[in-house]
């Protein structure tokens, strides 16, 4: 599988990756070298497609904006992305758990 690169450039921002545990990351954005803001998110995949007889490996890819409150959060300040980050690390652990009694 492909994995998600930690520097990327996304709707006009600069995004680098400061953190990621499992597929939960926080990226940094800025523009023009200024930070702007901070992301928090779930990292998505795909099993792999074809189309037009192109065929596209596996592969990790960033949260579509549509999914921002859901899979994505935007956030002000690093102590804020860290919040989210962590909450959803310990959110991930506990459901690895509780599947492990199943």
């Amino acid at each position: 599988m492909k994995i998600l690169e930690t520097q990327l450039r996304i709707g006009g921002f600069d995004m680098k990756q400061l953190k990621r545990v499992g597929n939960i990351a926080i990226y940094e954005a800025s523009k023009r070298g200024k930070i702007t803001h901070y992301e928090t998110i779930i990292i998505q995949n795909h099993d792999g497609y074809e189309i037009a007889g192109h065929v596209i490996p596996p592969s990790e890819f960033y949260p579509k904006s549509e999914a921002f409150g859901d899979l994505a959060w935007c956030l002000p300040n690093i102590n804020r992305a860290e919040e989210v980050f962590n909450q959803l690390v310990l959110y991930g652990k506990k459901q690895e758990k509780s599947e492990e009694r199943l």
